[in-house]
């Protein structure tokens, strides 16, 4: 599994835009990408311009299929530019994990048709 987790400066008057986004995405992660294991997004209590995500995926080749969806498409076609001033990488990108909790990542590969146990709120 490799992750990342990123600290991310939304530029002002785009917090809702990036956040619809955001679940546009997890959602095409959770029902169609089978190679993404997590994909969560957090709000900082404190600071409205400023949220967290975090991304894991199977193997690097699990990330490259992702890049081939229409989210990341979107992302990369002037979205991030758009809403985003600025990122931070907490871990360094695309970390590998050493030990995880997240589900198995051979039973996902080998069993796409299950539903797995992603939730996304909003604040």
């Amino acid at each position: 599994m490799i992750a990342a987790f990123i600290k991310v400066n939304i530029r002002p008057g785009k917090r809702e835009k990036l956040l619809e986004y955001l679940k546009w995405e997890y959602q095409v992660a959770r029902d169609e990408e089978p190679h993404v294991l997590r994909f969560d997004v957090f709000a900082d209590a404190d600071d409205e311009s400023v949220i967290y995500y975090y991304e894991a995926c199977i193997d690097e080749a699990g990330f490259e299929k992702h890049k081939s969806y229409p989210p990341f498409q979107q992302w990369t076609n002037g979205l991030r530019d758009e809403c985003i001033e600025s990122t931070e990488g907490l871990l360094p990108v695309w970390s590998t994990a050493v030990c995880t909790t997240a589900e198995q990542a051979e039973s996902m590969t080998q069993h796409p048709e299950r539903k797995r146990g992603l939730a996304c709120g909003g604040r």
